[in-house]
């Protein structure tokens, strides 16, 4: 599965006592729209990155993580996974700043599904 980002413009000072966080590894929580091929979005960076290993559903009424094992997202869903990109980018996870935080995954011009970056 071939997955692009794309990270919006980076609008945001740091001072010496936050330092810039490069990673080429995140734990996403994703809302599945529809399935398909998908392209990963997230501010200005493109970038191809694969998901490693779908980590948990969540249910969608009480938004708790179902015990059993994620084996494929149908829609609608809603999943915690793991990414990993083939560069380092500069991230940041939601609860920390939320305008940097979310991403969507795309294909052929349409969103497929919208997330947050849950970890690092």
């Amino acid at each position: 599965m071939r997955i692009v980002l794309n990270v919006r413009e980076l609008v945001k000072i740091y001072g010496l006592n936050y330092p810039v966080l490069k990673k080429k590894r995140y734990y996403l929580s994703l809302s599945c729209l529809v399935l398909g091929t998908r392209l990963f979005c997230t501010s200005t960076v493109v970038e191809e990155c694969e998901i490693v290993e779908l980590l948990q559903q969540i249910d969608t009424k009480t938004k708790k993580p179902l015990k059993k094992k994620v084996l494929f997202v149908k829609n609608g869903a809603v999943v915690v996974y793991h990414v990993q990109v083939n560069n380092s980018i500069c991230i940041e996870k939601f609860s920390d700043f939320p305008q940097l935080g979310r991403f969507t995954l795309r294909t052929e011009g349409k969103t497929v599904a919208v997330g947050k970056v849950t970890g690092l």
